[in-house]
């Protein structure tokens, strides 16, 4: 994008699409009150990331969410959401250093990781399923 236009734009809409992308990995565990919240605090700190030009304001949204993906995923021994939460942690890092193509692309590597299961956080443990009543 000319005129520097991409950086801008990632400051507003990384820190949402961020929460969006753990408020969808979550789903089944978050209350909808606490959903509405984290994407509203999410486009806060994008909005103030870009009315006054401190990154930081959207870097906390974008790596609180990586965290939180990596926490539950690690909580319900599945590996494929570890992988999204931290290419959404590597993303928000990646873009304070090389800018929004890098992270960008390790956002949308994040996305398709994530996504790539319907259902992220249920354990394909043995121990952890509920066993069957036998008559």
């Amino acid at each position: 994008m000319p005129f520097g236009l991409a950086d801008v734009t990632v400051l507003f809409l990384l820190p949402l699409a961020a929460g969006a992308l753990m408020v969808s990995t979550l789903a089944g565990v978050l209350p909808v009150g606490l959903a509405a919240l984290i994407l509203v605090l999410a486009l806060a700190g994008g909005l103030g990331a870009l009315l006054t030009g401190l990154w930081p304001l959207a870097l906390l949204p974008v790596v609180l969410a990586g965290l939180a993906v990596m926490a539950a995923a690690i909580n319900s021994l599945a590996l494929m959401p570890v992988l999204a939460g931290a290419s959404l942690l590597a993303a928000g890092l990646v873009f304070v250093e090389q800018g929004a193509g890098a992270g960008l692309m390790l956002f949308a590597a994040a996305t398709l990781i994530g996504l790539s299961r319907p259902q992220l956080l249920r354990s394909s443990s043995s121990a952890m399923r509920p066993r069957r009543a036998v008559p």
